[in-house]
């Protein structure tokens, strides 16, 4: 019982369970913590408020300011910088490639196309076949 009652005051400073929207958090990396609602995770800031929506399958880390982001069997990046999702939730496979003091990502997708995004969001080429064509 003291356990349980510990960990309610520090779940209640944290901001567990603020307004419903999640059912626990734990923490993350660079003072955000995930929140899990049900089977689904997203990410919160210190204050509680929501980052990353509580609809993902999974969350991992990623280098520098991105986190990869798994929903429906899908594989996506998250921008810890922006907030923004950069690559959607539907490839196969993400690498990143940094180049100097930037980064872009390339998204393998079905019957092994090719896409790149930038560190913004921006596709850079798409359509791209493994080795580096278009797909007719």
């Amino acid at each position: 019982m003291k356990n349980i009652l510990i960990f309610l005051i520090i779940s209640a400073m944290s901001g567990f369970g603020q307004e419903g929207e999640y059912d626990h958090s734990k923490r993350f990396k660079k003072g955000l913590k995930y929140a899990v609602k049900g089977q689904c995770m997203g990410l919160i800031n210190s204050n509680g408020e929501i980052i990353l929506p509580i609809e993902y399958d999974d969350i991992d880390p990623c280098k520098r300011d991105f986190v990869y982001i798994f929903k429906d069997g899908g594989r996506g990046v998250f921008s810890l910088k922006t907030s923004k999702v950069i690559v959607p939730p539907q490839y196969g496979d993400i690498d990143l490639i940094k180049k100097g003091e930037s980064s872009f990502f390339i998204a393998y997708g079905k019957d092994y196309i090719v896409e790149e995004y930038n560190e913004n969001g921006k596709v850079m080429r798409q359509g791209l076949s493994i080795c580096g064509r278009l797909k007719e």
